[in-house]
């Protein structure tokens, strides 16, 4: 289930990113971030007005983020994906500076930067997909093999003397980084249900990982 979300997830923002120039060059530059505020706004409505059968109890620790993180730094499994979850978001920073600056030194141009990104957010569409071999083969499992394989073609992307050569790495490490998007989730929630703090686990490493990005 979590593949499949995440692939749906990942299917808004490819839409997104193809209507959105699309609107603002027929009609005018804001227009995307209307309708997107405006789709926000109807969400948030529904959100608030929606019924929940779940009354939660609110404590005054409940509003401290700190507090949250260390129930989440006490668990030494939680701590090393936090970590690792840092590291993986490094690569997302680089690449996203980088990667067009690569492109046009290899003498591609900007469509070619339009490609390579495109790619990378399709495949990534096969979450649903690396859901259902995590949920064969464990999450763990799948976990250290995506970071291993993700280091290797990040450390060779350098080395690529062709655009081709280029498309072709960081496609492969776009599909490897669904595995490890899915198998992370996972592997956290599995946790966090056992321990009762889904909640935490999610708000926290999230907060803790995009440290990767500075």
């Amino acid at each position: 289930k979590a593949g499949v979300f995440l692939s749906i997830g990942q299917a808004g923002v490819l839409i997104g990113t193809l209507i959105g120039p699309l609107l603002a060059e027929t009609f005018f530059l804001r227009l995307p971030f209307i309708i997107s505020a405006t789709g926000t706004a109807i969400l948030l409505v529904w959100l608030v007005l929606w019924k929940s059968h779940h009354k939660p109890v609110l404590q005054r620790q409940d509003f401290n983020p700190l507090t949250a993180i260390k129930e989440f730094w006490e668990d030494k499994r939680l701590r090393a994906m936090a970590f690792i979850g840092m590291a993986m978001h490094t690569r997302i920073a680089v690449i996203s500076i980088f990667l067009p600056l690569l492109v046009l030194q290899l003498g591609a141009g900007y469509k070619e930067v339009g490609i390579i990104f495109s790619l990378r957010g399709a495949l990534h569409l096969l979450q649903g997909f690396a859901g259902r071999l995590v949920d064969k083969k464990g999450s763990r499992n799948i976990l250290v093999l995506s970071v291993i394989i993700t280091a290797a073609l990040i450390m060779i992307t350098s080395l690529a003397k062709t655009y081709v050569l280029l498309l072709l790495i960081l496609g492969l490490e776009s599909l490897i980084g669904a595995f490890w998007n899915v198998s992370a989730w996972t592997y956290m929630s599995e946790i966090g249900e056992k321990k009762k703090m889904e909640g935490v686990v999610v708000g926290s490493y999230n907060s803790l990982a995009r440290i990767g990005h500075f």
